[in-house]
C-alpha cells in the first residue's frame, strides 16, 4: 500500500467515503515525554549531561571533638548521547497533485475514458494530496521515532560512511536489571543468561524484586511507569488480579484491566507500547527523560522543505534529527527473559 519514488495518478487512485488508517500511529513513550514537537534544543549532533552522588550515610560522623574534618568534594560524571537522522521523501508529479476530483474505477481502470467517471455518489476526501502525504510521513516519523528509543543501539561514527544512532533505553538502563531464566533471577546487573529461552512467568513477585532493587539504589519512587508489549501486560492483569478472582462482582460487566500497581515501593502506572520487545518489562521516570533535537538555523528541528526536481513535479523532505536525553540511567529498570 505505498508507491516509491514518484507518485502519478496511475499510483494514487482516488476512492469516495470515509478514509481509514490500519496501520499502528501510536507513540506512548514519545507522546508521553514531549513528542516531536517539545523537548531539548542543542546545538550540535551529541550532547550530555551530569550526574553525581553523595556519601553513603555515616562516613566522617562520630568524629572526636577539637579534631579536624575530613576535607572531601564531590566529582561529577556526564553522560552522552547523539542524535540520529530521521529522512522522509514524498515526490508527486503534477497531474497527480492536480486530479483530486478525478475518481478510479471500481474495475481497476484508468484504461478508458468511461473508467474515469463512476457513477457512485460522494467525493474524494483528500483535496490536497501533497498535505495529506507528508501528514502520514509525520505518523511515520513519529512511530520510527518511538521505536528508536526504546531499541536504537549507540553508534556515533567518525566518518560519513555511516549513520549515527541514539542511545535507546534497553541498551541505557544497566544498573537496574533483573535478568531471568527458566530458574528465576540469576543477576542483577547483566543480560539474560544462555539458558534463557524458557522465560519466567512475570508474577508479581519480579516487578516488586525490580522495585526493591531500584528504591535500593536511591532512585525516586514518585512518577514511575511500567512499559510493556501485548504478552506482559495480559500477564500482569492476571498475576495481580489472582486470574481474574479478584475482579469486582457485577452482573453485567466483566473482566479486569489493570493499569495501575499500588506496591509496597511506589504505586506505578501501567503502559502498553508496541515496541517493547514481548519478553521485557521496563519501570521508567518519564521525569528525566526527553527527546533532544538539533536545531537547523533559519529552519527549526523538525521541518518540511521543498527539494530540487528534474520533471514535472514536486518533491518534499521532512527532516528531523533527534536523540534521546534518559536521564540517570540508574532512575530506570527492567526485567528481560520473561516467558512469551
Amino acid at each position: 500500500m505505498a508507491f516509491t519514488s514518484l507518485g502519478t495518478t496511475f499510483d494514487i487512485a482516488n476512492y469516495t467515503g470515509s478514509l481509514y488508517g490500519i496501520s499502528n500511529e501510536e507513540a506512548p513513550l514519545l507522546n508521553m515525554i514531549g513528542s516531536l514537537n517539545g523537548g531539548k534544543p542543542i546545538g550540535g549532533k551529541t550532547w550530555e549531561w551530569q550526574t553525581y552522588a553523595l556519601k553513603s550515610p555515616g562516613y566522617g560522623t562520630r568524629t572526636v571533638e577539637g579534631t579536624a574534618p575530613s576535607y572531601a568534594g564531590k566529582t561529577r560524571e556526564h553522560v552522552s548521547n547523539v542524535t540520529m537522522q530521521f529522512k522522509y521523501g514524498v515526490e508527486l508529479s503534477y497531474d497527480a497533485m492536480s486530479n483530486s476530483g478525478l475518481l478510479a474505477s471500481h474495475a481497476g481502470g484508468f484504461t478508458t475514458d468511461a473508467d474515469q467517471s463512476v457513477g457512485i455518489e460522494g467525493s474524494n476526501p483528500v483535496r490536497d494530496e501533497m498535505a495529506w502525504q507528508l501528514v502520514q510521513q509525520i505518523k511515520e516519523a513519529a512511530v520510527d521515532v518511538n521505536y528508536e528509543f526504546w531499541n536504537s543501539t549507540y553508534v556515533n561514527p567518525t566518518t560519513n560512511a555511516a549513520g549515527r544512532s541514539t542511545r535507546g533505553l534497553l541498551e541505557a538502563i544497566t544498573t537496574n536489571v533483573l535478568a531471568l531464566d527458566n530458574t528465576g533471577p540469576v543477576d542483577l546487573t547483566g543480560s539474560p543468561t544462555a539458558d534463557s529461552t524458557l522465560g519466567v512467568p512475570v508474577g508479581t513477585t519480579y516487578i516488586e524484586d525490580l522495585l526493591k532493587l531500584m528504591f535500593d539504589n536511591s532512585a525516586p519512587r514518585s512518577g514511575l511507569v511500567l512499559f510493556c508489549n501485548s504478552t506482559q501486560k495480559v500477564k500482569i492483569t492476571q498475576a495481580y488480579t489472582n486470574q481474574g478472582l479478584l475482579a469486582p462482582r457485577d452482573r453485567t460487566v466483566g473482566g479486569v484491566a489493570v493499569d495501575t500497581l499500588m506496591l509496597d515501593f511506589a504505586t506505578v502506572g501501567v503502559v502498553l507500547d508496541r515496541h517493547l520487545p514481548q519478553d521485557e518489562i521496563v519501570i521508567l521516570n518519564p521525569s528525566v527523560v526527553m527527546p533532544a533535537f538539533t536545531t537547523v538555523p533559519g529552519k527549526g528541528h523538525f521541518f518540511t522543505e521543498p527539494k530540487p526536481s528534474d520533471g514535472d513535479s514536486l518533491k518534499m523532505m521532512l527532516y528531523g534529527s533527534i536523540g534521546l536525553e534518559y536521564g540517570p540511567e540508574i532512575w530506570h529498570g527492567k526485567i528481560t527473559g520473561l516467558t512469551t
